[in-house]
C-alpha cells in the first residue's frame, strides 16, 4: 500500500483511537515521574479556558508529545488535571 503525502505528513496517534489504559499502567506511570513536563503541562492548562482532549496540549515546546501524554495521565490520576 503507498502512502499518499497527506497519510505522511499525519502525525501517529500515541494510543490507538478507542484504546484504552489499564490501572496497571497508570501505576506504571506514576512510578515514572517527570516534573519537568507535568510542571509545563499544568501551567499550559491552567490558562486553558476549556480541555476536552490532550490533543490540545501536545504542542507544548520543548516537550515529546509522548512525555505530554504521560503527564496529562499522570495529572489525571492524581486529581490535577
Amino acid at each position: 500500500m503507498k502512502l499518499t503525502s497527506l497519510q505522511l505528513s499525519m502525525p501517529t496517534p500515541l494510543v490507538a483511537r478507542g484504546a484504552t489504559i489499564s490501572a496497571a499502567g497508570i501505576r506504571s506511570l506514576l512510578s515514572q515521574p517527570d516534573p519537568e513536563a507535568d510542571e509545563a503541562v499544568e501551567k499550559v492548562a491552567e490558562n486553558l479556558r476549556n480541555l476536552w482532549r490532550i490533543s490540545e496540549l501536545l504542542g507544548i515546546d520543548d516537550l515529546q508529545p509522548g512525555r505530554v501524554f504521560k503527564a496529562c495521565l499522570r495529572l489525571i490520576a492524581k486529581g490535577d488535571l
